[in-house]
């Protein structure tokens, strides 16, 4: 699983609208990519980089997959809440904890399609969701089957 960190801005003290707030990277278009036999054009971000690679592995994106998604909190352990709040949209949301117990994050997983949309908008939908936490969802990965012999 590829990592990345948000970047957390503003303030954290609490009040309506002066919390933190997440910025996301601008988009840029990159050259176009042959994929099966067609052109698509990337965006020149992160989770489309992981996409075009993915694709140059010849992972098939006509087949759903699972997706994992990390939430990275700005301390740890999150706020109460967080886990309860973030299981009521995702059922398969689970706490995974580093080995020396003072750093952790979420971790949940969709079973769908993968695609630029997909990753982009639940990772915006559950930093949004996460917020008031201090959480921020920018990790994702898939699960890929090992190889047939």
């Amino acid at each position: 699983m590829r990592r990345k960190r948000g970047r957390f801005t503003g303030s954290d003290d609490g009040n309506a609208g002066n919390g933190p707030s997440y910025s996301l990277p601008p988009t840029r278009s990159r050259a176009d990519a042959r994929v099966g036999g067609g052109v698509i054009r990337w965006l020149d971000d992160p989770d489309a980089d992981a996409l075009l690679r993915l694709a140059e592995d010849g992972f098939d994106f006509s087949k759903p997959g699972i997706v994992e998604f990390s939430v990275d909190f700005r301390s740890w352990p999150p706020p109460r809440g967080a886990m309860a709040c973030l299981s009521r949209d995702y059922p398969s949301a689970s706490v995974c904890v580093t080995d020396d117990d003072h750093d952790g994050y979420l971790e949940f997983q969709v079973y769908a399609l993968v695609s630029y949309e997909l990753v982009t908008n639940i990772q915006s939908y559950v930093t949004e969701l996460m917020a008031p936490y201090h959480g921020v969802c920018s990790s994702w990965g898939v699960m890929r089957s090992a190889p047939s012999l």
